[in-house]
């Protein structure tokens, strides 16, 4: 038990992200504090109206995620932003900002625009066996990031010595 309260510190800043209109698109913050930080999401400086279709919010241990699903093209340019608060101190904030793609019937996405090339596929495994989802993609050499979610949530794979991602994207867990 912690005897002292401690104003909210963001640990994992919210990341800029590109994406491709319509398709979907997850930011990402955590926070530390005592008592532990609630979340709220803000775009473009206004609280995020999150009963709203195409916005999402998903609670995670000392963090949350803001799923925007079916991106559009008016999105592009705004700021998300995510606030943690717990009543000790002021809140504390990191912002990331969203470029979204336009893409015209029938035209394929910009160059170096990531194409997943191997989709991950639902397994059935024994227990106490390794498991090995696949994922690849190409970006005809541009640098990306392959992310894992489960339930909305990013794999967390920090004390989790289980799980492992490789360099092209594949999730492997050791039992």
């Amino acid at each position: 038990m912690c005897d002292f309260i401690v104003a909210p510190q963001i640990t994992q800043e919210v990341r800029n992200l590109t994406v491709a209109e319509e398709l979907v698109v997850s930011f990402v913050c955590k926070a530390s504090g005592y008592p532990q930080p609630t979340f709220y999401w803000e775009k473009d400086g206004e609280k995020l109206n999150i009963g709203r279709n195409r916005f999402k919010v998903f609670d995670m241990p000392y963090g949350s995620v803001l799923r925007i699903e079916t991106v559009r093209n008016k999105d592009s340019g705004s700021s998300f932003t995510c606030v943690a608060e717990n009543g000790v101190g002021d809140p504390a904030w990191s912002t990331g900002h969203l470029k979204v793609y336009r893409i015209d019937r029938g035209n394929e996405f910009p160059v170096g625009y990531p194409k997943i090339i191997v989709n991950p596929e639902l397994k059935s495994v024994e227990k106490e066996k390794p498991a090995i989802m696949e994922c690849q993609a190409d970006a005809n050499g541009h640098k990306f990031d392959i992310e894992w979610f489960k339930n909305n949530v990013p794999v967390d794979l920090g004390d989790n010595k289980r799980l492992t991602i490789t360099e092209t994207g594949t999730c492997v867990s050791d039992k």
